[in-house]
């Protein structure tokens, strides 16, 4: 018995939604293609990462300062970065790092710093995404 391997090629996704309404409801693919993230991490201040998505490396570029390069590259330098981090239980501000690469197609370099006193500073966690159109 033999698999083959080919492509399934539609539109729109369609569900009679029986289980909620008894509705039929369709989605648009481009809609899901497009909304959905395109990379996302989760590290530490040591760039130790607990889990990610489209990621190949991560650096520690200085304090509070880390760049993510992406497995797939970005179509552009246009995309939206959101995260959050915890500086000591402070309210922490993540930013994209213009005094690095800041964004381009294959990679992202952000700063966290604390809305306290506005240092940088290392975070115990670090999560953002990703979203855009990949290349």
């Amino acid at each position: 018995m033999s698999i083959a391997h080919g492509t399934i090629a539609f539109d729109t996704l369609t569900t009679s939604d029986q289980v909620n309404t008894g509705t039929e409801k369709s989605i648009d693919t481009s809609y899901l293609f497009n909304g959905v993230l395109k990379a996302w991490i989760n590290h530490d201040a040591s760039v130790s990462v607990d889990d990610s998505f489209n990621r190949s490396g991560n650096t520690d570029v200085a304090t509070g300062r880390f760049r993510t390069t992406y497995t797939n590259p970005m179509g552009n330098a246009l995309y939206v970065v959101l995260g959050t981090a915890s500086i000591g239980g402070h309210y922490v501000s993540l930013g994209i790092d213009s005094n690095g690469n800041g964004i381009t197609t294959t990679t992202v370099d952000v700063y966290t710093s604390r809305t306290d006193n506005g240092n940088l500073g290392d975070p115990a966690i670090i999560t953002y995404a990703v979203s855009g159109d990949l290349a």
